[in-house]
């Protein structure tokens, strides 16, 4: 995920280059790529073991086959054993720095199924919940107006760690006991009713392919091993690959895993994550199909990224071939795209334009419930807590304009998305 390391996320430029998910599988047996920069980097075991034997076996990996292994692998995968959130894991989000972050996430949804015409039945879903902070403070939130509780007939949350799902499992206790807490591992589980959902820090951690701009056209960039087998390194395919051929060409936007517009014409370098476009559109597809609204929050901008991707460890950033398994691997979204994919799907869908996390919270009333919950503070100490974690959630800049708020929603929200202004 794109995390926030210390105050703000400052963008590095890596040395060494030029500028469950869905990736296009590209079989690079074979494969003598040219370097695509001098830097080498000493692994851990582990993953590195498998890495090792598939490239062997089929050559070098894409960057997108390389991020899904070292995020998700069953074994070795980084999210698949660990507790990599807050000050003692590699990364701290919204949710985890002030309370008043799930509380205003929760006020949304109150406030989108008002604006939804209040449908008797609505499911909450969020997708790459953590521990379930966000997810408890949203409902500790929403408890107090009690028919939009009574609506919700159901909490889902879309998750592929086993260490996670406990995580949320005792975070969210009181929805287990009344067998109100249901699993999913793709939003095409989704109960087909209306849903409110909401993604932080999700799309970011989406496997992305990368390409580079060469004198005879683009190539996709690759994971190979250096020739010390502890290390590996990036290289470029010398010849297209299927995703190339498939990614940096205009497709027609209802052909997942296909981006809905070209690469940028003038760009040395591109991302293009089939992943989060995928993603996006399914969840369209139920928006459009049985209502309801989808509030997505994450690093990123309308302009598309051309070499984002970034390692986190220890609340540093490191080279993304560092140590697989052991750090996170996140990349800037490209909202441009995502919102294309969205209104791809069904042109009627509902969706305005980006607006900043700290004028999204401001205008959900940041101010007044950070006030309220300082009168209630028990101590100074608490007080001091909330105040500075309720100032980093807006700081510009810093989190209040890096991170950026998304939503879609279902044509019947024709008054505007709350939070968005007029749609």
């Amino acid at each position: 995920m794109s995390r926030f390391v210390r105050s703000a996320l400052r963008h590095t430029r890596r040395a060494g280059s030029r500028g469950r998910c869905t990736t296009v599988a590209v079989d690079t047996s074979g494969l003598l790529g040219r370097r695509a920069g001098p830097h080498h980097h000493h692994q851990h075991a582990g993953l590195l073991r498998e890495l090792a034997s598939r490239i062997r076996f089929r050559g070098p990996l894409t960057v997108a086959e390389y991020m899904g292994l070292a995020l998700t692998h069953p074994e070795h995968g980084y999210y698949m054993r660990r507790d990599a959130f807050g000050r003692a894991g590699d990364f701290t989000t919204s949710p985890e720095v002030c309370q008043a972050f799930g509380e205003l996430v929760g006020v949304w949804c109150v406030a989108a199924w008002e604006a939804l015409g209040r449908p008797a039945r609505v499911r909450l879903a969020e997708a790459g919940p953590g521990r379930g902070t966000l997810m408890a403070d949203l409902l500790r939130a929403s408890a107090a107006f009690p028919a939009f509780r009574e609506a919700v007939c159901g909490v889902h949350l879309l998750e592929v760690s086993p260490f996670n799902r406990a995580s949320q499992r005792s975070a969210l206790e009181p929805l287990v006991a009344a067998g109100q807490l249901h699993w999913h591992a793709a939003v095409s589980e989704l109960p087909q009713e209306p849903v409110l959902l909401v993604a932080h820090e999700f799309l970011d951690a989406l496997p992305v392919h990368q390409f580079v701009r060469t004198r005879v056209g683009w190539r996709e960039k690759l994971a190979d091993l250096d020739a010390d087998p502890r290390h590996l390194d990036f290289v470029l395919s010398p010849s297209p690959t299927p995703a190339s051929t498939l990614l940096t060409k205009a497709a027609p936007p209802r052909c997942p895993p296909a981006p809905p517009q070209e690469l940028p014409a003038h760009a040395d370098a591109a991302e293009v994550s089939p992943a989060a476009l995928s993603f996006v559109q399914g969840l369209s597809s139920h928006l459009a199909a049985a209502g309801g609204a989808a509030l997505l929050i994450d690093y990123g901008s309308d302009a598309p990224p051309s070499d984002s991707l970034r390692g986190i460890r220890g609340h540093r950033f490191v080279h993304p071939l560092h140590a697989p398994g052991e750090a996170d691997l996140s990349v800037d979204v490209d909202f441009r795209a995502v919102r294309a994919a969205a209104t791809a799907t069904d042109a009627a869908l509902v969706c305005p334009p980006l607006v900043e996390q700290r004028h999204f919270l401001a205008a959900m009333g940041l101010e007044a419930r950070v006030n309220a919950l300082l009168r209630a503070a028990p101590s100074d100490e608490v007080r001091q807590a909330l105040f500075d974690g309720a100032t980093r959630l807006v700081e510009s800049p810093g989190m209040g304009s890096a991170y950026k708020a998304l939503a879609i929603a279902h044509p019947s929200m024709g008054g505007g998305i709350p939070g968005f202004g007029t749609a």
